[in-house]
């Protein structure tokens, strides 16, 4: 597909995720392709539904900082859960990234704890994920990390919960992005 023909959000998603896409000039047209890579990931995206918070789309919507980086984020969630709720034995040492809820004694929703270190925000998140329909339902998402423990410490103590009533959330979609 010639870049010039994409829309500015296809452009954007081509430019923030280089990584995914192949870039050639066939008779000085630019040309942009997918990669084997981003067939499988997206493969996956598209075949799944994704639906959030009110709070979280706020969040995701607060500035393009925070969406891409977000979206990143939740594109390497989506490919871990489909991996680990599809084949929990081969994919057991994904469980502390997507349970850490255990760690802190918290039964649902699952928190997602990405595992990367030195970044300008942290990445937790708390959702649920319904193999059997694909939906990954995202309740709540922490970029600062003191927020997220003195939150988590209320849920343990009973003075704050998630609300996980999946009739309040909204589908997204990564067109919209």
């Amino acid at each position: 597909m010639s870049y010039q023909e994409l829309s500015n959000a296809e452009k954007e998603v081509v430019d923030t995720m280089p990584y995914f896409f192949e870039k050639i000039v066939v008779d000085g047209q630019e040309i942009v392709s997918p990669n084997a890579f981003a067939q499988f990931i997206f493969e996956d995206y598209i075949n799944t539904t994704i639906k959030v918070s009110t709070e979280v789309k706020e969040l995701i919507n607060k500035n393009k900082q925070y969406k891409n980086f977000i979206h990143n984020q939740l594109m390497e969630l989506l490919k871990k859960v489909k991996l680990y709720f599809n084949n929990y034995r081969e994919y057991q040492g994904l469980k502390g990234e997507l349970q850490h809820n255990e760690n802190w004694g918290i039964n649902k929703p699952y928190i997602y704890k990405d595992p990367s270190r030195g970044g300008k925000f942290i990445f937790r998140c708390a959702y649920d994920f319904d193999n059997i329909n694909s939906i990954l339902l995202i309740y709540k998402i922490w970029l600062n990390h003191e927020q997220y423990e003195e939150e988590c410490e209320k849920i343990v103590k009973g003075e704050k919960i998630i609300d996980m009533d999946k009739n309040k959330l909204v589908e997204i979609d990564i067109e919209e992005w």
